[in-house]
């Protein structure tokens, strides 16, 4: 019998078989599974909240998913669709559009950036809300990133218009906060809100409301200080190096409860960590088995989270040895055509037809196959 694989790309990372008889057909949501038990398709925006659940979108799918305290994989909004629909419904049941960073507040309330706005998801119902929305003269030109702030603020990463927004969670009014939308790095020791940014990326904030920013182009981040809004520049210089240089644009950005700030750079597999009195060193990388980083978050615990690119896995670093992985199996793309059914991944095969001969055709998501 022939496997004919239509479409494979993805995430659900299944193995097609070799044996005549397929016993597991199943689509993406396997609600109550484990989630280091599936394939994943570059887990993009992290966030954990104080009672240990880690948030995770998945862009492409347009859902965002929960992985409980145990490890098990639970969907927290989007029903797969991409749109706008579903505000004061189940978040579950809403369409998400492109759904990129997420976000979580002190009371563990969800916030989800999209392609046309920030949603919300309230803790204790469910329900979703959108606090504000993506408008052609509305007071954001573009959501990049959004981080939890205290006192019910989020900030916003707004790339096109080169500054950092802060927005009310509960009614949606946004005011400046950094950048004055001259596309330069200028003004560390100076008033953030006279500081001028490049092209603002990845956001992140601590506890006691300071704020970091990274640069999408250059291999900077920078920090805007809670009680003097004075914007500084956190040092990127890993022990091994004169100068920062473009493999060490940063690709993810997390901070937590001691100080320290934590940033991935996808190109050289590895994780910094800057601590309070700006020394650097490598939290992880290849030798923990760490492989293309991207997002990261910090859990209640203080355990470092990392969501992989490539591999499709969220990890938690250990501090010593190899991470452990907290979701993702690694199996999530299209590796050829030509080899054994059993050695081919298939990810998100999204429908199945036998021929009279025998053959099993295979129809991936993802893939355009």
């Amino acid at each position: 019998m022939k496997i004919l694989a239509l479409t494979v790309l993805g995430a659900a990372g299944l193995l097609a078989q070799q044996a005549a008889v397929i016993e597991t057909v199943a689509g993406f949501d396997p609600e109550g599974v484990r989630a280091d038990a599936i394939g994943l398709t570059a887990p993009a925006g992290l966030a954990a909240d104080a009672n240990g659940n880690l948030y995770f979108s998945q862009t492409a799918r347009n859902r965002v998913y929960r992985v409980t305290p145990e490890g098990v994989l639970e969907l927290a909004a989007g029903s797969g669709p991409r749109g706008t629909e579903g505000d004061d419904g189940p978040a579950r049941e809403a369409r998400l559009d492109d759904p990129a960073a997420v976000a979580v507040d002190e009371a563990g309330n969800l916030y989800i950036a999209t392609a046309s706005g920030i949603r919300a998801v309230a803790v204790e119902t469910g329900v979703i809300r959108t606090v504000v929305k993506l408008e052609e003269e509305g007071p954001l030109q573009s959501i990049a990133w959004i981080a939890a702030a205290p006192g019910g603020r989020l900030i916003v990463a707004d790339r096109e218009a080169r500054m950092l927004m802060a927005v009310d969670a509960a009614t949606g009014e946004v005011s400046h906060f950094a950048g004055t939308g001259k596309a330069s790095i200028a003004g560390d020791y100076g008033p953030a809100a006279a500081a001028s940014l490049q092209m603002p990326y990845i956001v992140a904030a601590d506890g006691a409301g300071n704020v970091y920013y990274a640069e999408q182009l250059e291999p900077r981040v920078r920090r805007i200080d809670e009680n003097t809004g004075e914007m500084t520049t956190v040092p990127l210089m890993a022990p091994d190096e004169d100068f920062p240089g473009e493999y060490e644009v940063a690709s993810g950005l997390a901070v937590d409860t001691l100080g320290n700030v934590y940033v991935s750079q996808v190109n050289r597999s590895r994780v910094l960590r800057i601590n309070a009195d700006g020394e650097v060193a490598v939290a992880a990388g290849a030798e923990a088995g760490l492989l293309l980083p991207q997002s990261l978050a910090v859990s209640a615990g203080g355990a470092l989270l990392i969501a992989e690119l490539a591999p499709g896995r969220i990890l938690r670093a250990e501090a010593e040895g190899p991470a452990t992985v907290v979701a993702g199996n690694g199996l999530t793309s299209y590796n050829g055509d030509g080899l054994p059914a059993g050695e081919t991944q298939l990810a998100e095969p999204g429908g199945l037809a036998v021929a009279a001969n025998g053959d099993l055709y295979i129809a991936s998501t993802l893939a355009d196959r």
